[in-house]
């Protein structure tokens, strides 16, 4: 029930947000320019922004030994809940 309150709340705010901003400007990078409201812009920098942390926090350079710890630790854990019952 709370989650979907937020949810409504976050599209709302996304809502009046768009409303606000609906100002074309004009992007430049390199020899591209491209020109669009500024809500877009910021949602779509905003979206980069987020993929490029999940990618690093994906963290691929993990050695098999570090997996391997963890995978037991967490057993280790699950067994500590199971005991504590």
């Amino acid at each position: 029930m709370v989650k979907n309150i937020l949810v409504v709340i976050l599209i709302i705010f996304t809502m009046i947000f768009s409303i606000q901003n609906v100002q074309t400007i004009e992007v430049k990078f390199l020899y591209y320019s491209i020109t669009l409201p500024r809500a877009i812009i910021l949602l779509a920098t905003l979206l980069l922004g987020v993929v490029i942390g999940y990618l690093i926090g994906l963290n691929p350079f993990k050695s098999k030994e570090e997996v391997k710890d963890k995978k037991e630790s967490d057993s280790e854990k699950e067994e500590v809940a199971e005991l504590s019952e």
